[in-house]
């Protein structure tokens, strides 16, 4: 669905993909807060996504995706650097 915002480097799955892994690793928007990210400062600085880019590079570019910054900053969802 993100895809229908922007188009992704390497991800086009679309609407399909589905997986029954069980993930662990730090809530990002545990990190964020530590870096002193919080609303004031994402409003401030007009933030509307986190954008992830890979290292490699692939035939086409790097692999490159984002994320609403309203999803990552929301507990529940549960965005985890895994």
């Amino acid at each position: 669905e993100l895809n229908m915002i922007e188009r992704s480097k390497g991800f086009n799955w679309g609407n399909g993909a589905v997986s029954c892994s069980t993930w662990k690793g730090a809530l990002l928007c545990e990190v964020l807060k530590s870096c002193g990210v919080n609303q004031k400062w994402i409003e401030e600085n007009e933030i509307e996504h986190v954008r992830f880019e890979g290292s490699e590079i692939l035939a086409n570019g790097k692999y490159g995706t984002s994320i609403p910054i309203s999803v990552v900053m929301d507990e529940t969802c549960q965005v985890l650097l895994a």
